[in-house]
């Protein structure tokens, strides 16, 4: 009963978080938007409407390739957090799970250099330094929780102390003496407690970092005047 409970508990926790991401990935995806619309006057003095609309996606394509393999790499987690909600299931999916991981791990690793360089040339063009100043800055900000997320977790868990034997980092530390006499345990589940509870403070942080890198209403103005899609009033 308890590893019923135990697993729908896990599950869950690992869906919100990811559910979570993939609204921060749709959020960089309005942001590629943005830049796409902040293109409109340089590009359409180019040639045909579709030839600058081409043009308009090239622009931002890394971007895209981010936000694309950051949705499958979300959806997928979901659906094999769903399905370990059922503890008879955990054998079957984890190898999958670690397999899909490992697959994609790198190719998304190479989308975030890939969206990186996009966009620091992309706000390095003159149109969008006048219609976006600072897109570079808005741009980490924008992306800023995602990066958070997922680095967090990572150097969170290699201070599990539960698995002080095979782990290599807390082996180091132990061979200076450093946690040698640590009065504490903190294994897995301490860890996810920890790192949901760092993001509760860390959403409003970056809250407060894009309220202040947005603030700019001649921004809006000026997106407003290229005809963009989406709603950019301040």
């Amino acid at each position: 009963m308890w590893e019923d409970v135990k697993a729908a508990r896990i599950a869950t926790y690992e869906q919100d978080l990811h559910v979570a991401s993939a609204f921060q990935f749709f959020a960089v995806g309005c942001f590629g938007q943005v830049c796409k619309q902040a293109l409109n006057a340089m590009v359409n003095n180019s040639g045909s409407e579709r030839d600058s609309r081409i043009l308009r996606q090239l622009a931002v394509l890394g971007i895209w390739t981010f936000v694309g393999l950051g949705i499958v790499q979300t959806v997928a987690n979901i659906i094999f957090a769903m399905i370990s909600s059922d503890p008879d299931k955990i054998p079957f999916v984890a190898p999958i799970q670690s397999k899909v991981t490992k697959t994609l791990d790198p190719v998304f690793l190479c989308a975030t250099v890939l969206s990186v360089i996009n966009m620091f040339l992309l706000s390095r063009i003159e149109e969008v330094e006048r219609v976006l100043p600072r897109a570079n800055q808005r741009f980490h900000a924008t992306r800023a929780l995602l990066l958070i997320g997922q680095g967090q977790i990572t150097v969170l868990s290699a201070f599990v102390t539960s698995n002080a034997g095979a782990n290599p980092v807390i082996k180091a530390l132990q061979h200076f003496n450093i946690i040698k006499d640590v009065p504490f345990d903190l294994g897995i589940h301490q860890i996810r407690l920890l790192h949901s509870s760092l993001l509760c403070f860390e959403c409003l942080m970056v809250a407060i970092v894009n309220h202040i890198v947005w603030k700019d209403p001649e921004t809006y103005r000026r997106l407003d005047n290229t005809d963009s899609l989406l709603p950019l009033d301040p």
